[in-house]
């Protein structure tokens, strides 16, 4: 069977010439780091936090109307419910924007930010900061400032933010209000893919 498939596309080419240009790269090559760092940023930037947040009690998925504009930024937002007194009080802050575009790093640049975010994963990254189960904070910036000497500092900054605050609710944990192990799950495989 292998053989007459080859057989009959040896007769289709007789005759024809072909003339192959070693000017053009044969294979595709693989985005450049500015890309592959551009579209890591995007799609994180399009990760809605609010959709990973249920109910107390209720073991539902929260609304996202349920959530209050924080500020005037595209993804700024709070959620705030009960009261301290009573002991039910919680908070969420979610921010999650590209605050400086990176249209102008460098590709070295690019590949360092690239290097350092594919060494975080999900269940230990280092941005986050948690305490007794009723804090919960995420802070990702990635930004030019700072990088080592000799790359030097484009603009560029994208900033992901969110606390959950149960400090002050007497019976729950940041893990029955957010699915926190989806949203770094899904956080660490757009790392990966970079």
């Amino acid at each position: 069977m292998w053989w007459e498939i080859i057989k009959n596309q040896i007769a289709s080419t007789k005759g024809k010439t072909f003339q192959l240009d070693f000017n053009q790269p044969m294979i595709e090559e693989e985005d450049n780091c500015k890309e592959r760092l551009i579209k890591m940023i995007d799609a994180l930037s399009k990760i809605d936090v609010r959709d990973y947040f249920r109910y107390p009690y209720l073991d539902k998925k929260m609304p996202v109307e349920d959530f209050q504009k924080f500020s005037n930024l595209a993804q700024e937002y709070k959620f705030e419910s009960g009261s301290v007194q009573r002991g039910d009080y919680i908070r969420y802050v979610i921010m999650n924007n590209i605050m400086e575009p990176f249209d102008n790093i460098t590709e070295d640049a690019a590949c360092h930010i690239l290097e350092v975010v594919k060494k975080e994963k999900p269940g230990n990254f280092s941005f986050v900061y948690d305490e007794n189960k009723e804090y919960y904070s995420l802070h990702i910036m990635i930004t030019t400032e700072k990088l080592p000497e000799p790359l030097i500092d484009t603009g560029g900054l994208y900033i992901l933010y969110l606390s959950i605050d149960l400090t002050d609710h007497y019976d729950h944990f940041y893990d029955e209000v957010c699915e926190i192990e989806r949203l770094e799950g899904d956080i660490g495989r757009i790392f990966a893919n970079a």
